[in-house]
């Protein structure tokens, strides 16, 4: 469901490559294993399952996903988990834990944004970083031309 809802397609996640083949599809599966684990448990530990986040949205916010895009795979989680118990849900004997179980997933969205957030505030940093590298560049190699063109006038007279 998650490499199907993926914006490029399914084309990213080719299964059974290896992690420099596939990174996305590899680290995708390798995290979201991990937040589900989290997930199952009565108290999910948040610096694991911040550090699974980061590992997910992270990539998708240097390819310039947006937040929805980027932290939307929580919501096709909780839906796969729904369609698998939906018999259980359906005779009532889940309906507590279904309940629990999506407040867990709506605090990880809630912090999967955070992470995204993060996410987006240093690549724009560095962007900055880069156009100020650039610019500062840009006006020593000017201050060299200027430089050489007032030796060759000097040069002349």
């Amino acid at each position: 469901m998650i490499a199907a809802a993926h914006p490029a397609g399914t084309a990213p996640f080719a299964k059974g490559r290896d992690e420099f083949h596939d990174p996305e599809g590899r680290t995708l599966s390798r995290e979201t294993a991990a937040l589900y684990d989290e997930l199952l448990q009565d108290r999910m530990d948040s610096g694991r399952v911040c550090a699974s986040l980061d590992g997910i949205v992270r990539m998708r916010a240097v390819q310039e996903f947006s937040p929805g895009q980027a932290t939307g795979f929580l919501f096709l989680l909780k839906e796969a988990i729904a369609e698998e118990l939906a018999g259980e849900m359906e005779q009532g004997r889940l309906f507590r834990q279904w309940l629990e179980f999506e407040a867990r997933v709506d605090r990880v969205v809630s912090l999967a944004f955070d992470v995204y957030s993060q996410c987006r505030e240093q690549v724009c940093q560095l962007r900055v970083k880069e156009i100020s590298t650039d610019r500062d560049l840009a006006f020593r190699l000017l201050e060299l031309v200027e430089g050489a063109g007032r030796k060759r006038v000097e040069a002349a007279e």
